[in-house]
This record gives structure tokens, sequence and C-alpha cells, in this order.
């Protein structure tokens, strides 16, 4: 019904808008046309009269309205046209994941680097529901990470107020600069009056690297970065950034 109300409210417009002549074509009926069938153009033949055949239905006033009219002076051609400026971008685009290493990842390391990420997508809180894995090799290394306390605990929702974001998508403005990114994981913990007070922003690196300060040094731009632009949005929050590596099977907080 409303829809119907909208379309006979735009059919109003239309024929109220004309300023010298108004055109209406309609199809032309067939022999097995039902003019009784509700539809905007069955009603309007309907109403000026139709006799169910070609031709003009009706008509009104003087056609040759148009010789009363005065033809509009002829505009001058450009000549040339004005050369372009080079183009100049409004901002600098920042992709804080594309940036955290500076050394290219490997096809294979980055295949697994997915495969991984795509898996830690799978998790809800895993003190609700265990989650499941297809790939039987990730199925069994994502098991082994989740035997980690400090790591199953980040996946854990305890009883607590907290909302997880997976794979959460994040445009900003940082230090005037479009910042553009993928947050792997981030969690919003909300206080009894539903206010937002801390943020974990979770990061999952698959970086084969020896030690903990290596992958601290690597990414902590990134993170600073993604804080920045949550910090933006939650200003009265506790931010706090979340490193988890795969292959030391370590967290770190920061």
């Amino acid at each position: 019904m409303n829809q119907r109300y909208e379309a006979f409210c735009t059919l109003y417009v239309a024929l109220t808008r004309a300023k010298q002549g108004l055109y209406i074509l309609l199809e032309a009926p067939s022999e097995k046309q039902d003019f009784s069938k509700p539809s905007l153009a069955n009603w309007l033949a309907r109403a000026i009269g139709c006799d169910e055949k070609s031709g003009v239905i009706y008509q009104s006033g003087s056609s040759a309205w148009w010789r009363s009219t005065p033809l509009l002076a002829p505009k001058e051609l450009e000549t040339s046209l004005p050369a372009l400026p080079t183009a100049v971008p409004r901002r600098d685009k920042i992709t804080p994941s594309r940036k955290a290493s500076a050394d290219p990842a490997s096809a294979a390391g980055m295949e697994y680097g997915n495969a991984i990420h795509a898996a830690f997508e799978e998790i809800g809180w895993v003190d609700e529901e265990a989650p499941t894995f297809s790939d039987a090799v990730i199925a069994r290394q994502m098991g082994e990470l989740l035997k980690v306390p400090a790591i199953r605990s980040l996946f854990e929702k305890a009883g607590r107020s907290v909302e997880p974001y997976r794979e959460q998508p994040i445009d900003a403005v940082v230090d005037g600069k479009w910042l553009s990114g993928t947050i792997d994981r981030l969690h919003l913990h909300r206080d009894a009056a539903g206010k937002v007070t801390r943020v974990e922003i979770l990061d999952f690196k698959t970086d084969a690297v020896e030690n903990l300060a290596i992958l601290i040094e690597r990414h902590t731009p990134q993170m600073e970065m993604y804080r920045s632009a949550i910090q933006a949005i939650h200003k009265d929050a506790l931010i706090e950034c979340v490193l988890l590596g795969t292959h030391l099977r370590e967290v770190v907080r920061f």
C-alpha cells in the first residue's frame, strides 16, 4: 500500500510540473489487455476515458504552443579548452599493514598468514562455543595456540561485558593523512551504564622472528596508528594494543 501511494505521488509530480506542454505516451493496448488490472497506466487510461483503442486518447489546449515560444540565441562554441592543472591528491593514504614489515613476505608465508588470519576470524568466544576449522593442519596449529593461557584468555568472554569485532575495516584521518586498514580483532569493553571504557586492538602476526622485541619494533608503528584512530572515536576510553605472535606463541600488550 505504501509503495502504491508513493507511486501515485510520483505520478502527480510528473503530471503537474510541465510549463508549456505535457505529453503522456502509453503502450498500445493488446487484444488481451485487462484494463481492470491495477497499474498506473490503466488508471490513467480509464481516468481520461480510454476506449481501449490506439491513437490520441485525450488532448486539451493548442498543439501549436511552441510557435509562440521564442528561440534561444545560439551559444558560441568554445574554440579552445583551458589546460587542466596537474592532479594533486587531497591526502596521502597510509595502509599500516603494508608498512608493517620492511622485508617482503614470501608467497608461501603470505598464504600461511592468510590462512591463520582466516582461522582467527572464525573464533567467537571459546568458552561459549568451541571453534572448528576445515583444514586439518590449521586446526592442529590453532589448537596448539589456544592451549597457551595468555592466548586463550584473549578469546574468552568470561562473563565480561565486551563486544568482539572481527576483521574490522577502519578509515580515519591521522596527522593529516588518510589511514585505511583492517584491524584483525577489536574488543569494546563497556561499564554497567553501557559506556565504552576500554578498547583492545588485537593484531595477529605470523612473522617467523627470533624474539618478541623484533615483533614489537616491527609492528608498533602500525598499532600506534590504529590506537590514534580508535582514540578519536572513544576519547575517554583506555586503548590497549595487543600483539599476538603465532610463531613465538606469545602475547604482548602496550
